[in-house]
Protein backbone atom coordinates (compact mmCIF):
# COMPACT_ATOMS: atom_id res chain seq x y z
CA UNK A 1 0.00 0.00 0.00
CA UNK A 2 1.55 3.49 -0.65
CA UNK A 3 0.30 6.65 0.52
CA UNK A 4 -0.72 10.22 -1.03
CA UNK A 5 -1.47 13.35 0.92
CA UNK A 6 -4.09 15.55 -0.26
CA UNK A 7 -3.16 18.48 2.01
CA UNK A 8 -3.33 17.19 5.74
CA UNK A 9 -5.40 13.50 4.06
CA UNK A 10 -3.85 11.01 3.22
CA UNK A 11 -5.07 9.01 1.33
CA UNK A 12 -4.33 5.13 0.29
CA UNK A 13 -3.44 3.55 -2.98
CA UNK A 14 -2.08 0.98 -5.19
CA UNK A 15 -0.30 0.28 -7.79
CA UNK A 16 -0.84 -2.76 -10.15
CA UNK A 17 0.71 -3.80 -13.62
CA UNK A 18 4.13 -3.26 -15.33
CA UNK A 19 2.42 -1.80 -18.99
CA UNK A 20 -0.15 -0.21 -21.18
CA UNK A 21 -2.32 2.61 -20.55
CA UNK A 22 -2.06 4.09 -17.25
CA UNK A 23 -5.55 3.46 -15.77
CA UNK A 24 -7.43 4.58 -12.45
CA UNK A 25 -10.81 3.57 -10.65
CA UNK A 26 -12.39 5.27 -8.35
CA UNK A 27 -14.84 3.63 -5.96
CA UNK A 28 -18.37 4.52 -5.22
CA UNK A 29 -19.91 6.10 -1.84
CA UNK A 30 -19.76 2.79 0.36
CA UNK A 31 -17.18 0.63 -1.20
CA UNK A 32 -13.34 0.18 -0.34
CA UNK A 33 -10.53 -0.16 -3.01
CA UNK A 34 -10.47 -3.96 -2.58
CA UNK A 35 -13.89 -4.01 -4.70
CA UNK A 36 -12.18 -3.83 -7.64
CA UNK A 37 -9.60 -6.91 -7.01
CA UNK A 38 -11.74 -8.63 -10.57
CA UNK A 39 -11.06 -5.74 -12.27
CA UNK A 40 -7.27 -5.82 -10.84
CA UNK A 41 -6.59 -9.12 -11.77
CA UNK A 42 -8.00 -8.53 -15.49
CA UNK A 43 -6.84 -5.26 -16.52
CA UNK A 44 -3.21 -5.79 -14.73
CA UNK A 45 -2.01 -7.75 -17.62
CA UNK A 46 -2.59 -5.26 -20.06
CA UNK A 47 -2.48 -1.77 -18.37
CA UNK A 48 -0.71 0.16 -15.47
CA UNK A 49 -4.01 0.52 -12.86
CA UNK A 50 -4.20 2.68 -9.92
CA UNK A 51 -7.03 2.23 -7.53
CA UNK A 52 -7.02 4.28 -4.57
CA UNK A 53 -9.14 4.35 -0.66
CA UNK A 54 -11.35 8.15 -1.16
CA UNK A 55 -11.09 9.52 2.04
CA UNK A 56 -13.07 8.32 4.92
CA UNK A 57 -12.74 4.89 3.35
CA UNK A 58 -11.10 1.62 4.68
CA UNK A 59 -7.28 2.79 5.31
CA UNK A 60 -7.54 6.49 4.04
CA UNK A 61 -7.85 8.81 6.46
CA UNK A 62 -11.36 9.77 8.34
CA UNK A 63 -11.49 13.67 8.10
CA UNK A 64 -14.18 15.36 10.23
CA UNK A 65 -15.35 17.81 7.28
CA UNK A 66 -14.02 18.35 3.30
CA UNK A 67 -15.98 15.52 1.83
CA UNK A 68 -17.63 18.24 -0.85
CA UNK A 69 -16.68 17.64 -4.51
CA UNK A 70 -13.92 20.15 -4.52
CA UNK A 71 -12.08 18.37 -2.26
CA UNK A 72 -12.91 14.67 -3.65
CA UNK A 73 -11.08 16.27 -7.18
CA UNK A 74 -8.58 16.90 -5.08
CA UNK A 75 -7.85 13.67 -3.75
CA UNK A 76 -7.72 12.52 -7.33
CA UNK A 77 -5.27 14.65 -8.65
CA UNK A 78 -3.26 13.89 -5.61
CA UNK A 79 -2.99 10.15 -6.42
CA UNK A 80 -2.38 10.71 -9.42
CA UNK A 81 0.57 13.46 -8.96
CA UNK A 82 2.47 11.06 -6.50
CA UNK A 83 2.12 8.01 -8.96
CA UNK A 84 3.44 10.45 -11.50
CA UNK A 85 0.81 9.93 -14.28
CA UNK A 86 0.31 12.88 -16.38
CA UNK A 87 -2.38 11.46 -18.48
CA UNK A 88 -4.76 8.27 -18.03
CA UNK A 89 -8.21 6.63 -18.39
CA UNK A 90 -10.48 6.50 -15.87
CA UNK A 91 -13.71 4.77 -14.64
CA UNK A 92 -15.94 6.04 -11.55
CA UNK A 93 -18.35 3.63 -10.21
CA UNK A 94 -21.27 5.21 -8.90
CA UNK A 95 -20.47 8.20 -6.69
CA UNK A 96 -17.01 7.63 -8.23
CA UNK A 97 -18.12 8.02 -11.62
CA UNK A 98 -19.73 11.71 -10.55
CA UNK A 99 -16.09 12.18 -8.99
CA UNK A 100 -14.41 11.29 -12.48
CA UNK A 101 -17.23 12.93 -14.58
CA UNK A 102 -16.34 16.41 -12.72
CA UNK A 103 -12.57 15.09 -12.92
CA UNK A 104 -12.90 15.02 -16.64
CA UNK A 105 -14.61 18.39 -16.64
CA UNK A 106 -12.23 20.41 -14.49
CA UNK A 107 -8.79 18.91 -16.54
CA UNK A 108 -10.09 17.46 -20.18
CA UNK A 109 -6.07 17.25 -20.53
CA UNK A 110 -5.36 14.64 -18.23
CA UNK A 111 -7.98 12.31 -19.53
CA UNK A 112 -7.65 9.60 -22.29
CA UNK A 113 -10.54 7.96 -21.84
CA UNK A 114 -13.69 7.95 -19.37
CA UNK A 115 -15.51 5.08 -18.74
CA UNK A 116 -18.84 6.07 -16.05
CA UNK A 117 -20.13 3.08 -14.67
CA UNK A 118 -24.60 3.68 -12.84
CA UNK A 119 -23.69 6.92 -12.34
CA UNK A 120 -25.56 10.29 -12.20
CA UNK A 121 -24.05 14.13 -12.96
CA UNK A 122 -26.15 15.34 -9.81
CA UNK A 123 -27.12 14.20 -6.59
CA UNK A 124 -29.83 11.92 -7.03
CA UNK A 125 -33.13 12.36 -5.97
CA UNK A 126 -35.53 9.49 -4.51
CA UNK A 127 -37.40 9.67 -8.39
CA UNK A 128 -34.02 8.85 -9.64
CA UNK A 129 -33.91 5.44 -7.59
CA UNK A 130 -35.24 2.16 -7.79
CA UNK A 131 -35.80 1.55 -4.74
CA UNK A 132 -34.22 3.90 -2.93
CA UNK A 133 -31.70 1.83 -0.67
CA UNK A 134 -29.65 4.80 0.20
CA UNK A 135 -32.08 7.33 1.67
CA UNK A 136 -35.12 7.79 3.71
CA UNK A 137 -38.50 9.39 3.07
CA UNK A 138 -36.89 12.43 4.13
CA UNK A 139 -33.98 12.31 1.62
CA UNK A 140 -31.51 11.34 4.57
CA UNK A 141 -28.75 8.58 4.49
CA UNK A 142 -30.36 5.51 6.27
CA UNK A 143 -28.72 4.82 9.54
CA UNK A 144 -27.60 1.06 9.35
CA UNK A 145 -28.30 -1.38 11.79
CA UNK A 146 -27.97 -5.18 11.07
CA UNK A 147 -31.25 -5.64 9.73
CA UNK A 148 -30.79 -2.68 7.32
CA UNK A 149 -27.24 -3.97 6.04
CA UNK A 150 -28.93 -7.54 5.55
CA UNK A 151 -31.83 -5.75 3.49
CA UNK A 152 -29.48 -3.66 1.53
CA UNK A 153 -26.56 -6.14 0.64
CA UNK A 154 -30.29 -8.37 -0.31
CA UNK A 155 -30.93 -5.69 -2.81
CA UNK A 156 -27.87 -4.08 -3.81
CA UNK A 157 -26.25 -7.53 -5.06
CA UNK A 158 -27.63 -9.43 -8.17
CA UNK A 159 -28.46 -12.72 -7.64
CA UNK A 160 -25.55 -14.12 -9.61
CA UNK A 161 -22.90 -12.54 -7.59
CA UNK A 162 -20.28 -13.93 -5.39
CA UNK A 163 -20.62 -15.09 -1.95
CA UNK A 164 -17.22 -12.92 -1.54
CA UNK A 165 -18.81 -9.77 -2.77
CA UNK A 166 -21.53 -9.86 -0.24
CA UNK A 167 -19.48 -10.79 2.34
CA UNK A 168 -17.59 -7.27 1.41
CA UNK A 169 -20.35 -5.47 1.47
CA UNK A 170 -21.40 -6.59 4.98
CA UNK A 171 -18.06 -5.51 5.93
CA UNK A 172 -18.26 -2.08 4.54
CA UNK A 173 -21.61 -0.90 4.74
CA UNK A 174 -21.92 -0.61 8.15
CA UNK A 175 -18.39 1.44 8.17
CA UNK A 176 -19.12 3.41 5.21
CA UNK A 177 -22.35 4.32 7.03
CA UNK A 178 -21.70 6.23 10.17
CA UNK A 179 -24.48 8.47 10.50
CA UNK A 180 -22.84 11.67 10.54
CA UNK A 181 -20.32 10.69 7.88
CA UNK A 182 -22.67 9.49 5.61
CA UNK A 183 -24.82 13.36 6.28
CA UNK A 184 -21.62 14.98 5.88
CA UNK A 185 -21.26 12.99 2.57
CA UNK A 186 -24.54 13.88 1.36
CA UNK A 187 -24.80 17.38 2.68
CA UNK A 188 -21.82 18.16 0.72
CA UNK A 189 -23.43 17.00 -2.41
CA UNK A 190 -26.73 18.93 -1.92
CA UNK A 191 -27.27 20.94 -4.98
CA UNK A 192 -24.38 19.87 -7.22
CA UNK A 193 -25.15 19.92 -10.73
CA UNK A 194 -22.95 18.68 -13.46
CA UNK A 195 -24.84 19.11 -16.31
CA UNK A 196 -24.82 22.03 -17.81
CA UNK A 197 -20.93 21.28 -18.10
CA UNK A 198 -21.36 17.66 -19.65
CA UNK A 199 -20.44 19.01 -23.35
CA UNK A 200 -17.22 20.41 -22.19
CA UNK A 201 -16.04 16.50 -21.98
CA UNK A 202 -13.35 15.67 -24.50
CA UNK A 203 -12.50 12.28 -24.05
CA UNK A 204 -14.19 9.13 -25.54
CA UNK A 205 -16.68 7.95 -22.78
CA UNK A 206 -18.92 4.66 -22.11
CA UNK A 207 -21.33 5.10 -20.03
CA UNK A 208 -22.46 1.60 -18.80
CA UNK A 209 -25.93 0.56 -16.85
CA UNK A 210 -27.55 -2.54 -15.82
CA UNK A 211 -31.04 -2.79 -17.24
CA UNK A 212 -32.24 -4.17 -13.93
CA UNK A 213 -30.31 -1.58 -11.85
CA UNK A 214 -32.19 -0.88 -8.35
CA UNK A 215 -30.24 2.16 -7.13
CA UNK A 216 -30.03 4.73 -10.35
CA UNK A 217 -32.68 3.70 -12.78
CA UNK A 218 -31.34 3.11 -16.46
CA UNK A 219 -32.46 6.21 -17.84
CA UNK A 220 -30.57 8.43 -16.10
CA UNK A 221 -27.39 6.92 -17.51
CA UNK A 222 -28.99 7.36 -20.66
CA UNK A 223 -29.19 11.10 -20.52
CA UNK A 224 -26.16 11.08 -19.32
CA UNK A 225 -24.69 9.67 -22.44
CA UNK A 226 -26.57 11.53 -24.74
CA UNK A 227 -25.11 14.84 -23.10
CA UNK A 228 -21.63 14.05 -23.38
CA UNK A 229 -20.09 14.32 -27.08
CA UNK A 230 -19.86 11.19 -29.00
CA UNK A 231 -20.04 8.99 -25.91
CA UNK A 232 -21.71 5.66 -25.78
CA UNK A 233 -24.49 4.37 -23.88
CA UNK A 234 -24.26 0.62 -23.47
CA UNK A 235 -26.48 -1.72 -20.95
CA UNK A 236 -26.14 -5.16 -19.43
CA UNK A 237 -28.53 -7.49 -17.88
CA UNK A 238 -27.75 -6.65 -14.55
CA UNK A 239 -27.96 -4.52 -11.17
CA UNK A 240 -25.82 -1.73 -10.01
CA UNK A 241 -22.99 -3.74 -8.64
CA UNK A 242 -23.16 -6.02 -11.69
CA UNK A 243 -21.07 -3.66 -13.73
CA UNK A 244 -18.14 -4.15 -11.14
CA UNK A 245 -18.56 -7.96 -10.00
CA UNK A 246 -20.06 -10.07 -12.56
CA UNK A 247 -20.08 -7.83 -16.20
CA UNK A 248 -17.98 -8.69 -19.14
CA UNK A 249 -14.76 -7.45 -19.53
Amino acid sequence: VLYAHSGDVRLAYTLRGKSGPPTVFVTGYMARRQVWALQVAQFSRSRQLLVYGRRGVGDSDRPDDGYGLEDQIADLEAVVDQAGWDRFDLVGHSMGGFIATAFAIRHPERIGKLALLATAPYRTTRSDFGVGVFITRDGEPLEWDEEGVQRAVALLIPERDSTWLRMEMARTIPQMNDPDQARRTFAAFEGVDLRPDLPSIQAPTLVLHGTRDNVVQPEVGRRLAAAIPGARFETFDGRWLYSIEGSPS
